[in-house]
Formats: structure tokens, C-alpha cells, sequence
């Protein structure tokens, strides 16, 4: 019983230290990209060799240390379960699975039929979890039940398989269980920072008010698409009167007007130009983005935005109906742009043009 509770202890204290170092590791390369996809690509590169190194060790000191060679399993395993947790594409889970069974089994030298068991277990459960679970922070009593589940499978299988003794078996499924409840806790903890870093860094791109893009993220999109897309238009657009509206309506209601014209004006781009984006670049001013469009192609969306806001209304707090007019032109690159700020020069005074010419909304 002593031994036993030593055995455990220690194996707790190891295999919790160990998988939080790894855990955090892994968690710096899913965050090194921006893109998911690739993100976990190369994350499951680093897990498998990593995985690979610790069976390796285990292999080298099983016959000298087997406590060690043992501990060094459920240190695999448990980085295994925590890592399945931080995976979105269940295509790659299913690959680090088996690949990880294979690995396994080729290290400790046992091929057996039973530990197809905990694998396909993993697969059906990681199913099951991403189908009605997610994200597994939001639900810690179904991920608990979850990756218990996963290891009580294993280490039974296991134990039978190899002839593990009951107080090794004990130490293995407690620290198991403990180091799997440390190890979701801090990927808690990580997952929900990087969540709201990501919040950050999207408010400090985005117009709190009408959730449209904003002046930074104007420039470094426009700069990153000036030098990228082979074509490149830009449409700019301006509420008319916009500060009599304010003035008659009150400034409430003007915020209301910018909110659903921004609404309005994104939900023609998703139609009819999904790789556009629109910006709020001044206070009643807009740009919209077109990387790939030409000049008269650009005409066209222009031309159905501004349909579309034309036929919008708004009402003030006395239900009286507001209609929106916008000026409105397009642009598309040419050899005397050089830079993206000239471009951007030469087609930001378009709306002022027309309005110079027409007193409500027109378009060219």
C-alpha cells in the first residue's frame, strides 16, 4: 500500500509537470499561424515527433527502470488526449490516432489486436465530442467524462497486454486521471486567452459602431492588396446631408443610419462580391476594397450598392421614415499609381465631385 501510494505521487507530480511544459509548447505552434489548418499541420508534425522521442525513451529504459519506461507512456498518452482536445479538424485526429497506435505498438514491440480497442474508443468519443461538445471549454463534465473514459480503456487494455503489476496499474490510471484534469484546465486557460486575443486584435481593426472595418485596417489591407492582386479597384462613398440628419433627426439616429447602410452595403458585397471589403474610413465615409475586380466590374457592384441603400428605411424615434442617400464612384488601379496612397488619393474625392454636381445621390 505504501509503495503504492509513492508510486502514485510521483507518477502524478511527473506526468502533470511534463504535459503542462509540452501542452504549452504545442500551444505556440497552433498559434504561430494564422491560418488553422496550417497551424495544425504543423502542430502535428512537432506532436508526433515528440510522441516518437518519449516511446523511444520509454523502449531504452524498460528492461533497467520499467517504473520510468512506464511513466514515460502515460506521459505520451496523456499529451495525446490533451492535444485531441485542441484539434478542430477531425481528419487530423483521426490520422494522429492511428499514427499514434502505430508508434506504440512498434516501440514497446507488442502487436495486438486489443489495442485497436482504445483507438477506435478515441475515434468514436472525439466524434462524439466534436459533434455535440464544442468547444470543450464550455462543457468540462462531458470532456471530463470524455478523457477518463479514453484512459481507463487504454490502461486496461494496456495492463492486460503487457502483464502490468497492480501497483504500477494504480499509479498509472490515478496520475492518469489527475494529470488529465490538470492538463484541460490550463488548455482552458490558454485557449480562452487566445480567444480574446484574437477579440482584441479584431476590435482594434473593426468600427465599434457599425462593426464595419476601420482606418487601420484600411491601410493594411489596402497596402498588403496593392501589392499582391494583379487587379485592384476601390469604391468610395459618402452619406449626403449627413449632418442634417444629425441635426433634425438627432445623433442617434444618425448612428442608426450609418449602422444599417453598413449592414446594407456588406450584405450586397456577400451577393455579389465576396472578396470585397468595406471600411468606414471618416465619419460618414466609406471605401470598399475589390482585390481582383476590374474597373468595370467594379462599376456594376457600385451600382447595385447603391440601388440597395436607396431603397433603404430608417425610422427615428418618432417612426418617421428616413431615407438614405449616398454619392458614390469607383476607381481602378492605373500605371500613374505607384504607391497605395496615391491610389487612394485619386479616388477619394469622387463622391465630392458628384456632390458638387448633384444635390442627392448619383453615380458614374
Amino acid at each position: 500500500m505504501k509503495n503504492t501510494l509513492i508510486f502514485t505521487t510521483y507518477a502524478c507530480f511527473i506526468t502533470a509537470f511534463f504535459n503542462l511544459g509540452a501542452i504549452g509548447s504545442l500551444n505556440l505552434v497552433l498559434d504561430s499561424h494564422k491560418k488553422r489548418s496550417k497551424s495544425e499541420n504543423w502542430a502535428t508534425g512537432y506532436f508526433l515527433v515528440l510522441s516518437a522521442c518519449i516511446l523511444l525513451f520509454s523502449t531504452l529504459l524498460k528492461t533497467s527502470q520499467p517504473f520510468e519506461g512506464i511513466l514515460l507512456i502515460n506521459c505520451q498518452f496523456i499529451l495525446l488526449v490533451s492535444y485531441l482536445n485542441a484539434l478542430t479538424n477531425f481528419r487530423v485526429m483521426v490520422i494522429v490516432i492511428v499514427l499514434d497506435a502505430m508508434m506504440f505498438s512498434f516501440n514497446i514491440g507488442i502487436y495486438s489486436w486489443w489495442f485497436i480497442v482504445p483507438s477506435i474508443t478515441q475515434i468514436v468519443l472525439m466524434a462524439v465530442s466534436q459533434r455535440f461538445f464544442q468547444p470543450v471549454n464550455a462543457y468540462p463534465a462531458v470532456t471530463a467524462s470524455i478523457q477518463t473514459a479514453m484512459g481507463c480503456i487504454f490502461w486496461l487494455v494496456t495492463g492486460t497486454v503487457i502483464r502490468l503489476p497492480n501497483t504500477l496499474f494504480i499509479a498509472m490510471l490515478v496520475s492518469y486521471i489527475f494529470s488529465t484534469f490538470i492538463s484541460y484546465g490550463y488548455l482552458a486557460i490558454l485557449r480562452t486567452r487566445h480567444i480574446r486575443g484574437m477579440q482584441d486584435a479584431r476590435n482594434a481593426r473593426v468600427d465599434p459602431l457599425t462593426q464595419a472595418h476601420n482606418w487601420l485596417a484600411f491601410r493594411e489591407d489596402m497596402e498588403r492588396d496593392f501589392k499582391n492582386a494583379e487587379t485592384l479597384s476601390l469604391i468610395t462613398f459618402d452619406i449626403d446631408h449627413f449632418k442634417q440628419i444629425n441635426d433634425n433627426y438627432g445623433h442617434l439616429t444618425g448612428n442608426e443610419a450609418l449602422i444599417h447602410l453598413v449592414k446594407c452595403v456588406q450584405q450586397t458585397l456577400k451577393e455579389v462580391a465576396g472578396a470585397a471589403t468595406l471600411y468606414r474610413t471618416g465619419g460618414e465615409e466609406f471605401t470598399i476594397i475589390l482585390p481582383g475586380i476590374d474597373g468595370q466590374k467594379a462599376q456594376k457592384i457600385a451600382q447595385r450598392c447603391h440601388d440597395d441603400v436607396s431603397n433603404l428605411r430608417i425610422e427615428d424615434a418618432n417612426n418617421e421614415s428616413l431615407l438614405l442617400t449616398i454619392s458614390m464612384g469607383s476607381t481602378s488601379r492605373q500605371k500613374q499609381d505607384v504607391t497605395s496612397s496615391q491610389f487612394f488619393q485619386r479616388a477619394d474625392p469622387i463622391p465630392l465631385q458628384f456632390k458638387a454636381q448633384r444635390a442627392r445621390s448619383s453615380y458614374r
